[in-house]
């Protein structure tokens, strides 16, 4: 007897399997996107748009050192200044947008990195011409860079607008209203919101535009703000607060004491805390530990403070 019978099956099929990766991966650079300046992630800058800001008065004439030609780059792009055949032309440049397409390092980097190794060339082109164009940029020294980077510049404003501040009095010294030209009369504690994120048109700073309840508006400079110092250390130095931060303090301190810090004073019975935040770190602190009390004594450059189990008892 014969048997017929049909097959089914499933087609075999092969997988490649990768083996394990023994190499590391390379770490991912981290860095603050609240800077404008991004010193040796220079590869970051890869395909963002720069935004060359003005010179200020005493520099115009000087104008921009460091750009050239996409065809030479032994020659000057927009040559020449009033001072220098090797800057560039302040006001045929400043205010215009550049993308950078490729960022190239020096040709002796590798063979004389001491000298060279900072140095990278910015391979951009400008937004309304279509030039290219090389900058020449200095990874170890941010006093020489130009641009704001419109991602920086749009976090700021993001950042600051409809924010509240308390600035101690010496932030807010000399205002002027910009909109009347009148003085502004500062009130120690007074708050402000920030109702602008943009550049001044004299000195062409970054600054913030402040108002107050009664409406007059004041220009602060970015860099006064904030300077250098991260934010934490402005805060303990008594210079800036947040409107949130001013009001814990009011009820740690009182009133009348954050006042005083914020006109940097000093008064006996204040802790080391209110101390610190009105005047900043001492110098060198002396310490003497007795049986009962622990004795300390601040040394300012032309000042003494003296503490009693955290107290202030004295000064000279």
């Amino acid at each position: 007897m014969l048997f017929s019978y049909s097959q089914i099956y499933s087609q075999i099929s092969v997988t490649k399997v990768t083996e394990k990766n023994t190499e590391t991966s390379p770490a991912k650079i981290k860095y603050d996107t609240t800077q404008n300046f991004l010193a040796d992630n220079v590869d970051l800058y890869k395909g963002q748009i720069l935004y060359l800001n003005n010179l200020g008065s005493a520099m115009k004439d000087v104008g921009y050192k460091g750009f050239s030609p996409g065809n030479n780059i032994n020659e000057v792009y927009k040559c020449c200044s009033k001072i220098s055949k090797f800057n560039s032309i302040c006001d045929s440049l400043a205010g215009k947008y550049f993308r950078i397409l490729n960022i190239h390092p020096h040709p002796q980097s590798k063979d004389n990195p001491d000298l060279y190794g900072h140095v990278f060339y910015f391979q951009m082109i400008e937004n309304k011409s279509k030039d290219t164009v090389f900058y020449e940029y200095f990874s170890n020294q941010e006093s020489l860079f130009p641009f704001i980077r419109v991602p920086f510049f749009e976090n700021q404003k993001k950042r600051h607008i409809g924010k509240k501040f308390v600035f101690s009095n010496s932030c807010l010294k000399d205002q002027t209203d910009i909109n009347s030209g009148q003085n502004v009369s500062i009130v120690t504690g007074q708050e402000w919101k920030c109702v602008d994120f943009t550049i001044e048109d004299k000195e062409f700073y970054l600054s913030l535009v402040l108002q107050n309840i009664k409406g007059q508006k004041i220009i602060l400079h970015y860099d006064d703000l904030y300077g250098h110092a991260e934010y934490q250390e402005l805060v303990s130095s008594g210079r800036i607060f947040t409107l949130e931060e001013a009001n814990k303090y009011r009820l740690r301190f009182g009133i009348n004491n954050f006042n005083l810090i914020l006109n940097r004073k000093i008064v006996i019975g204040m802790n080391k805390e209110m101390c610190k935040m009105s005047w900043g770190e001492p110098s060198k602190i002396n310490q003497t530990i007795t049986g009962r009390s622990v004795s300390e004594q601040w040394v300012y450059s032309d000042n003494y403070l003296y503490f009693t189990n955290g107290v202030l008892t004295a000064m000279q």
